[in-house]
């Protein structure tokens, strides 16, 4: 899992969407989990991973550079859901 101690976070959940930002000193993480995928974009490391939970519940194989079609749309909704706060 991606816990981080000592951080500050925020999460928001609307539909089947759920949406986490962290913030603190040397972080800058925002995820994003929708249906079976979850999102992690690191902004300072400038990192992105996706996870197919249904079938990697430990997020051991990060699918991000072989599913550019489920990482696209999901890119885009964590985009509009940080934009919009």
């Amino acid at each position: 899992s991606h816990g981080r101690a000592g951080c500050v976070g925020r999460g928001v959940s609307g539909g089947r969407d759920a949406f986490t930002e962290r913030r603190s000193e040397g972080w800058d993480m925002r995820s994003l989990v929708r249906g079976d995928w979850k999102l992690i974009e690191d902004k300072r490391r400038g990192t992105v991973e996706l996870y197919d939970l249904a079938n990697d519940p430990g997020e051991r194989s990060n699918l991000a550079p072989s599913r550019p079609d489920a990482l696209g749309p999901l890119r885009a909704r964590l985009a509009n859901l940080t934009t919009a706060r």
